[in-house]
């Protein structure tokens, strides 16, 4: 008769999850998870293949954490809160972050960057401000928002700015995406 099993997948992923949130994806390994769990590896193995398998469990966790901060609505501009959201999620989930964002991981980083930004295209093609924009001025703006917003973010993930307030972040955000959005405008009717 087989040995019974002694974790449940559900354990061996929430032991997994609060080392990947602690430590980061690099944080991961058989014998980190089998430490928490005060157990051997082998119980990992019992519902992973490999730990490559429950690392990308993880990462579509991080992904979708993510995709959650960046749709909360916290003001009146969905343009403010995409950009607030990915700082949010940044000092919130620093560790998740890195892993994510700054770790080329499966690709992942690129996934997710590609749906941050279609989120982006999809809020400018709903705003009215921005139809007097061609294509290419569109674009140039996304960029410039993005790479404020990745920028940012990274800093805040790696303690640059420490304690940072939901306030501080859209008062930066206000000024900054103002900045970028008049420039623009400004190159538009010149």
């Amino acid at each position: 008769m087989p040995k019974k099993a002694i974790y449940t997948k559900e354990q061996i992923y929430n032991a997994s999850l609060e080392i990947f949130k602690e430590k980061g994806i690099e944080g991961l390994s058989a014998r980190s998870i089998a430490s928490a769990l005060s157990s051997s590896p082998a119980p990992i193995y019992s519902f992973y293949s490999s730990l490559d398998d429950l690392k990308n469990e993880l990462l579509v966790y991080a992904r979708n954490l993510f995709l959650e901060y960046v749709q909360v609505k916290r003001s009146e501009f969905k343009f403010l809160d995409l950009g607030m959201g990915i700082c949010i999620f940044a000092r919130e989930e620093k560790k998740l972050f890195n892993s994510i964002f700054l770790m080329n991981l499966s690709n992942t980083r690129d996934l997710l960057l590609e749906e941050f930004l279609e989120l982006i295209r999809e809020e400018v093609a709903k705003d009215k401000r921005f139809d007097s924009f061609s294509d290419s001025a569109i674009k140039d703006l996304i960029n410039h928002c993005w790479t404020y917003a990745y920028g940012f973010a990274t800093l805040i993930a790696t303690n640059y700015y420490e304690n940072i307030s939901d306030d501080e972040i859209k008062d930066r955000f206000l000024k900054s995406a103002g900045v970028i959005i008049y420039n623009k405008l400004e190159e538009i009717n010149n």
